[in-house]
């Protein structure tokens, strides 16, 4: 029987094995099949239930009398079959060799990492392919290992360690910077006494609130202006100025100061001026005030285009054809009184 030793979880492992007749020649042999293979595990007599992941190969590369057993131990069809730790068997039961039944063991091996004391390890041998992420864990250290590591690094002499860059150098440039602060703390006198920040605080309370917000609005003296109120305020500066910021010019007509022309022009009107001149079409809305124009276009159009239709009599406006006021009468066929309604 070939003993494997330990071999790595989840990998495939080949177990040769050969046949022979009675003279010692090497035969083939008959019905070797996947299920004549058996693996018996930690000295269990009942064999791995399912033979998925097994494979039986007879005459192998066409060499008579040379079988190979492949076994994949990623292979989860019997659920935790294959676990680390645990030993294993392998049987090949019941094939016919030299027309003899025989059954014979082939093979043992453990799954898992190999128990042994090293006392040494060629260059090279030790990688990060060849190691597993969990090889060396704090059960394989043990708590004298730990503690010689943690001795190793935190009983060291840091300041011999200047190479920049380096945990021992910014140790060192942390010990300077302690130096200046000086023996119980000295080097800190210059520093602002308690009063002094007291009153710092004050005042910054005077100006942002206790709140210790920004400026705000419950600050007036000194509450900056926002958006809205700064955009306002300039809309009326430009009405004022102008949007070119001038001061009060005769093109702002609004507010530009009167000249002397232009009150003299007020006091020399005439009668032409006044009666001659064209007004506005308008007309007063119902029940609201009138103007002289919308007055005189309401009592002009009311007596010269009007129709009557019914008990509603509209005025039209000169165009003769737009509506310009409305009114109701109270009988269609002899009205003694008419009403606004529109």
């Amino acid at each position: 029987m070939m003993n494997l030793g330990n071999v790595a979880a989840s990998s495939t492992i080949h177990i040769p094995w050969s046949s022979f007749d009675s003279a010692g020649a090497s035969v083939t042999t008959t019905g070797f099949a996947d299920a004549d293979i058996e693996i018996y595990k930690d000295g269990s007599v009942t064999q791995r239930a399912s033979d998925a992941g097994v494979t039986a190969t007879t005459d192998f590369d066409s060499a008579t009398g040379c079988h190979v057993i492949t076994i994949d131990l990623s292979d989860n069809t019997d659920a935790s079959f294959y676990a680390s730790g645990s030993e294993y068997l392998v049987m090949v039961n019941a094939v016919t060799i030299d027309t003899q039944t025989v059954r014979f063991w082939v093979a043992r091996f453990v799954i898992g990492p190999i128990d042994a004391q090293v006392t040494g390890i060629d260059a090279g041998a030790i990688t990060a392919t060849s190691m597993a992420s969990d090889c060396i864990t704090s059960t394989q250290l043990g708590i004298t290992a730990v503690s010689e590591i943690s001795s190793g690094i935190l009983e060291t002499n840091v300041t011999t360690h200047t190479t920049a860059n380096t945990v021992g150098k910014y140790i060192n440039d942390l010990l300077a910077d302690t130096a200046e602060i000086g023996t119980a703390g000295a080097g800190l006198t210059a520093l602002a006494t308690a009063t002094a920040l007291s009153t710092a605080q004050t005042d910054l309370d005077t100006l942002t609130g206790s709140d210790g917000v920004t400026l705000a609005t419950s600050q007036p003296n000194y509450a900056p202006s926002t958006a809205a109120s700064l955009a306002t305020a300039q809309t009326d500066l430009d009405t004022l100025t102008g949007t070119d910021g001038a001061t009060l010019a005769t093109s702002q007509p609004n507010y530009a100061p009167a000249t002397t022309a232009s009150v003299a022009a007020l006091n020399d009107l005439s009668a032409a001026d006044v009666l001659t001149s064209a007004l506005t079409e308008a007309y007063p809305t119902d029940g609201g005030t009138i103007t002289v124009a919308s007055g005189l276009y309401a009592i002009m159009q009311l007596l010269g285009e009007k129709a009557i239709a019914g008990t509603t009599l509209t005025v039209k406006k000169v165009d003769g054809s737009t509506t310009a006021m409305t009114f109701t009468l109270d009988d269609a066929t002899t009205p003694t009184s008419v009403t606004r309604s529109g």
